[in-house]
């Protein structure tokens, strides 16, 4: 073998000897720690709102039997799995990064005034602690598309979170539309016939949604 070549082979597995040794000694720093939004126990959870614009509020507490059920007037059991899938976004709630430190004006980020796109209020009630509710606001999405900018109401810092935080929400709050519409419907034939003559009214009129939202009315009206 030609001695200069060997020297060469020789003097780069040295090379490459000493920076294994010093990548094994010198670990690089890696950004894996999430700032949380809120990072609770799911034990400690005692209700959950979820509020979009134009849409229904969806609201669960737990109930002295450890068991989750709609907001008053409604006091039904809700789908387990719903709400632990809720839960599960909030412990903990992490954030993709933190943008700004402190935040003076909300608004280009829509966090702030009605220009939410998205609101969850959690009341939890940690050990030692007394009662404590939790708002996190999600506003607009980031310009890369991938997240959404999203803030803890009383918190200076603005947030990022991903996408799928949010649609989470979204999803849940759906399925437990659903659930409520359908237990309407099956408690009060009467409702479900003015549902259907009014969606057929929505569907002629233009302008109007032919799938009409009715979570709202089905809360509000459980009382009577």
């Amino acid at each position: 073998m030609n001695p200069m070549r060997l020297l060469i082979a020789v003097g780069v597995l040295a090379a490459l000897g000493g920076f294994v040794y010093w990548s094994e000694e010198n670990p690089p720093v890696l950004d894996d720690e999430k700032t949380p939004l809120v990072s609770l126990e799911k034990e400690d959870i005692r209700a959950l709102t979820v509020e979009r614009p134009g849409h229904d509020t969806i609201a669960v507490v737990r109930g002295e039997d450890d068991e989750w059920k709609f907001a008053p007037p409604l006091a039904m059991p809700a789908n387990e799995s719903s709400v632990d899938l809720l839960l599960n976004n909030l412990t903990p709630m992490n954030s993709d990064r933190v943008v700004e430190e402190e935040i003076t004006d909300w608004r280009p980020f829509g966090v702030e005034g009605e220009a939410w796109s998205l609101r969850v209020d959690v009341t939890a009630k940690k050990e030692d602690e007394d009662e404590k509710t939790y708002r996190v606001i999600f506003g607009n999405d980031t310009p890369t598309g991938s997240g959404v900018f999203a803030r803890l109401e009383g918190d200076p810092r603005l947030f990022t979170v991903f996408n799928y935080v949010k649609s989470g929400f979204e999803k849940e709050a759906r399925r437990s539309c659903s659930r409520l519409t359908k237990i309407r419907f099956r408690a009060s034939p009467s409702t479900s016939a003015r549902v259907r003559s009014s969606s057929a009214r929505a569907a002629t009129t233009p302008g109007r949604s032919s799938s009409p939202s009715h979570c709202g009315p089905i809360t509000s009206q459980w009382a009577t």
